[in-house]
């Protein structure tokens, strides 16, 4: 529009006789000259508040303090020993309410231990601070050296091939593959189309709740840890497909101490024995048939499980 503005303006000034054809000629030279820097600006103060907008969340970002790594306040267990706790009490930041208080517990190497209580009794804080995503306010926790894994309820899939979800970016050979999906009986591979080159779609969409956590369990024991830590992994299992899985995990990773948070009573029965936690506090450690009879308060909770599941 500036261009035709200036053409039909010079074209009616030469007619004029005010300015000249040569005149007229610079003017629309000049014009040209100086359109694209007019342009770089106006594209640039266009951008300013975008750029602006962006710089702020990047210097949100870049100005957090580094905090250090919780895991590195995780000390070896002893001998025979897969996960100790040793009066260990943790506290979130900011805040003077301990999550849970001064636990002492002390599992065997191999061992499965099921963690069970009350809605924010402080499972899964306690799972935390066993695998080193969080370090305890006080007190020390130990771990059997060993690389350690830990599987959650909801279970993230890659949208490439069950191979690479299962390898995850490490090294692992087809066979490798093969044995973690046989241990976590994810024997539905093998009839895919593809088998471990299925591709699984985002998410892991083409496949059901129970299949998506047989392959992320998979993925968390290839490198056969010595602690793996099941937050409620099992959820979207049948009762024997769980008992299937406990099973191998029991018998192709023996020296494996799982530590498992669990609310349904056919879970905590496969357990070898069973922390009971209340109001962040360890109540009651030992097997399941024991703390039934001496734990009235651990015996209704299990109760409320089962009334529970015979409603569902």
């Amino acid at each position: 529009l500036a261009n035709i503005g200036l053409v039909v303006l010079g074209a009616m000034r030469v007619d004029t006789g005010d300015v000249t054809i040569g005149e007229f000629s610079s003017v629309i030279f000049l014009f040209g000259l100086i359109s694209l820097p007019l342009r770089l600006i106006g594209y640039a103060l266009s951008e300013l508040p975008r750029s602006m907008a962006a710089w702020l969340r990047v210097q949100e970002v870049t100005n957090e303090p580094v905090e250090p790594d919780p895991a590195a306040d995780l000390v070896v267990a002893p001998a025979g020993t897969g996960l100790v706790f040793d009066r260990v009490t943790f506290t979130y930041p900011g805040t003077d309410l301990a999550v849970v208080h001064t636990i002492d517990l002390s599992i065997p190497t191999g061992a499965i231990t099921a963690l069970v209580g009350p809605t924010a009794a402080g499972k899964s804080t306690l799972a935390e601070l066993a695998i080193g995503l969080a370090a305890p306010t006080h007190g020390t926790v130990g771990v059997a050296a060993g690389p350690r894994a830990i599987v959650f309820q909801e279970a993230f899939l890659l949208a490439g091939t069950i191979k690479e979800n299962v390898a995850f970016g490490r090294e692992v050979t087809d066979e490798r593959v093969w044995q973690s999906l046989e241990v976590a009986a994810a024997d539905f591979v093998a009839d895919l189309p593809n088998g471990i080159d299925t591709i699984v779609g985002e998410r892991g969409i083409s496949l059901s709740g129970g299949q998506r956590q047989r392959v992320a369990l998979a993925r968390a024991v290839v490198d056969r840890p010595s602690l793996l830590v099941l937050d409620d992994t099992t959820s979207a299992l049948d009762p024997a497909t769980e008992a299937t899985v406990l099973e191998r995990l029991r018998g192709e990773l023996a020296d494996t101490t799982v530590l498992l948070i669990a609310s349904r009573p056919s879970t905590i029965a496969l357990a070898d024995a069973v922390a009971f936690l209340d109001a962040g506090r360890l109540v009651a450690h030992g097997p399941h048939a024991r703390l039934v009879d001496e734990a009235p308060a651990y015996r209704e909770l299990v109760e409320a499980f089962e009334a529970d599941r015979s409603r569902a």
